[in-house]
């Protein structure tokens, strides 16, 4: 059965569709059947249903879930981590939060019930309605363990501007923190964070290591000018000429990445005077008092 108004549909949607929507795009009952009959739709929900010449997704799967809560619904928790690219998409099941008064049961989707579900803000995303990138964070909060996967998570949100150090802070406060699980660690990771915001996983783990240090707190992404380019130092003692990278890609980069990672930090070396140490996730990880060591010798030189 060709019917533009459903092709279009289905193609927003990862190929799933209602059947109140089937119907409001033209689908009658009887067709609705013979489709399903036939195997060219198969039921993923009670009255949702996706199309079987569609590839189906991680999306797919999410939209069926989504479709089947219906429009008192929110995508949530790790569904929403996914829609802010916080997460990969992978296959796993769709997480949705409702309000409390609702019954919605199924294996194929993980419910979440809130008494105070209209207060909770939302945006949409790729046409679907998202709990906030700031009520994402509190969810998250709650579940993960490292507090620098959590700060990650939170700079990945900033420099996409999508949330700010005070949204997240107002955010907390309005949810009531009091036998609220996560707030406490997600208040704690934002009164750590820097002004600026860090650019990789690496560089978050790195900033925690040299505030526990009792070293001299580093300015962060200073600008440097070399050859006519310019670049930003991860950190930078700027009054000892002292940089610290952050060098994730140390021992599996492409070989072309790397060499013009060493040019670049030898002309900041050489032209500006800059003394550069290097950084990589096992220093962080496993020997992170060597990153300090390094540092303070750096400093004292």
């Amino acid at each position: 059965m060709f019917n533009p108004r459903v092709s279009a549909l289905l193609r927003q949607q990862c190929g799933a569709i209602s059947a109140v929507q089937a119907a409001a795009v033209g689908v009658s009952r009887h067709q609705l059947e013979y489709l399903v009959r036939t195997g060219a739709w198969r039921r993923a929900f009670p009255r949702v249903y996706v199309a079987a010449d569609v590839r189906e997704s991680a999306r797919t799967a999410l939209w069926a879930a989504y479709l089947y809560a219906s429009s008192k619904a929110l995508v949530s928790h790790s569904s929403a981590r996914v829609l802010w690219r916080l997460l990969d998409e992978e296959r796993r099941l769709p997480e949705v939060r409702i309000p409390a008064n609702r019954n919605l049961r199924s294996s194929g989707v993980v419910v979440h019930r809130t008494a105070r579900f209209g207060q909770i803000p939302a945006r949409t995303v790729d046409g679907l309605r998202v709990t906030a990138p700031e009520q994402t964070l509190l969810d998250a909060a709650a579940t993960i363990a490292d507090p620098d996967e959590l700060a990650w998570m939170i700079e990945q949100l900033r420099a996409r501007r999508l949330v700010t150090v005070e949204s997240i802070e107002r955010s907390v406060l309005r949810s009531g923190t009091v036998g609220r699980a996560g707030a406490a660690q997600l208040r704690a990771v934002v009164a750590s964070l820097d002004p600026v915001a860090a650019e990789s996983a690496l560089e978050v783990k790195v900033a925690r290591v040299l505030r526990r240090s009792g070293l001299p707190m580093p300015e962060r992404q200073v600008p440097v000018v070399v050859g006519g380019e310019q670049y930003r130092l991860d950190f930078a003692w700027t009054w000892r000429r002292v940089a610290l990278e952050c060098d994730g890609r140390r021992f599996h980069s492409d070989p072309e990445v790397f060499r013009r990672d060493r040019e670049r930090w030898s002309g900041i070396a050489a032209t500006l005077g800059y003394r550069m140490l290097f950084a990589t996730r096992f220093d962080a990880t496993e020997q992170p008092a060597s990153i300090v060591t390094r540092v303070a010798d750096a400093l004292a030189a």
